[in-house]
């Protein structure tokens, strides 16, 4: 499973063009978040995050497929069709839902820690980690869900069930492994510039390992969507 996630994004003709167009949706989202920094706080800041939406949104599409197709042998091309675009709208209508509650508990912690919180000072960071890592944990398999049967399907009880495997455990791990790495190195990297054109490439081939790894870690945990 670990070796064929690897080899996935650049395993053939359809994978390696796929791979190459994430790339190409990064870049252009670095660049419009660059331009978006560089115009803040003026109120046309707001077009270029707003333009950002759609290669983030072609992005999310994509992986959303992947992670759906997981357990099957052959590559995902990249498409440009209107269902990629509402998949990839879902993707990241559920992702913003199913993080907001690890994002607010970061925010809390950390109010918590500035403000000298006494007791709230020890519980705070532990709570903040354990609501993150439910939500990421349970994240994939509502993607998919949404993916397959539509968003509600994301949000339902019965959709989460099933992932207590040692398979989706185990890519799970692996695959949030690599994309926080990734995440973290991104952020360290200024925009525009030679290694943040690389990282682009390295940022699109993680994530599209990582979406194979749980989508096949779902498949062979015998998951099934509500």
């Amino acid at each position: 499973m670990l070796a064929d996630s690897f080899r996935y994004p650049l395993r053939d003709g359809d994978a390696r063009d796929a791979t190459a167009t994430c790339t190409g949706l990064v870049l252009v989202a670095l660049l419009l978040l660059r331009a978006a920094r560089a115009l803040w706080p003026d109120l046309l800041a707001l077009f270029p995050i707003v333009f950002a939406l759609v290669p983030t949104v072609l992005f999310a599409g994509y992986l959303g497929r992947v992670v759906d197709t997981g357990g099957r042998p052959s590559s995902t091309p990249f498409s440009w069709s209107m269902r990629s675009v509402r998949l990839g709208v879902r993707v990241v209508v559920v992702a913003a839902v199913y993080l907001f509650p690890a994002a607010l508990a970061l925010a809390l912690t950390a109010f918590v820690v500035l403000g000298g919180g006494g007791m709230l000072l020890t519980l705070a960071p532990t709570l903040a980690l354990l609501v993150t890592v439910a939500a990421c944990y349970l994240l994939p398999a509502a993607v998919a869900a949404a993916g397959r049967n539509g968003l509600r399907s994301g949000f339902r009880r019965a959709s989460l069930g099933g992932l207590a495997s040692g398979s989706y455990f185990f890519a799970w791990t692996v695959g949030t492994s690599l994309v926080v790495s990734t995440w973290s190195l991104l952020t360290a990297v200024r925009l525009a510039t030679p290694a943040a054109v690389a990282l682009s490439v390295v940022f699109a081939y993680v994530h599209v390992v990582a979406a194979r790894l749980v989508g096949e870690g779902l498949d062979r945990s015998r998951w099934e969507p509500a």
